[in-house]
């Protein structure tokens, strides 16, 4: 099942992302007239990938956003490192792990306690 998915995945990733979302109006129009048929169920189904490509794109276009700003607040870039050309969650930041000082534990005793009562 994942790898048919991955299949349609790439599949819809190659199209031409105009004219994919130059359709939408046509299968919204489809979808909006509803009928008991194949023809509507598919309908919803290609509407929903033209759905989900804008808003993966919508979803890039804000993540690229928040790394070019960590890159200029920080003033540096950040090691980017893509993994397989299959992959499709794309280059991936490499986090640099900072050990953290480890705080310490502290009980609080009431002065009762503190007197052995």
């Amino acid at each position: 099942m994942d790898k048919i998915l991955e299949k349609l995945a790439d599949k819809l990733l190659s199209l031409d992302e105009a004219s994919l979302v130059g359709l939408w109006n046509k299968y919204f129009q489809q979808v909006q007239r509803f009928e008991p048929s194949k023809k509507w169920e598919q309908s919803v189904i290609i509407l929903s990938m033209i759905q989900a490509v804008k808003w993966k794109n919508q979803l890039f276009n804000l993540k690229w956003l928040h790394l070019t700003r960590l890159e200029k607040r920080f003033n540096r870039k950040f090691p980017m490192e893509v993994k397989e050309k299959k992959d499709l969650a794309g280059p991936v930041i490499k986090a640099e792990k900072k050990q953290k000082d480890r705080g310490k534990v502290i009980f609080l005793r009431t002065k009762k306690e503190d007197k052995g009562e």
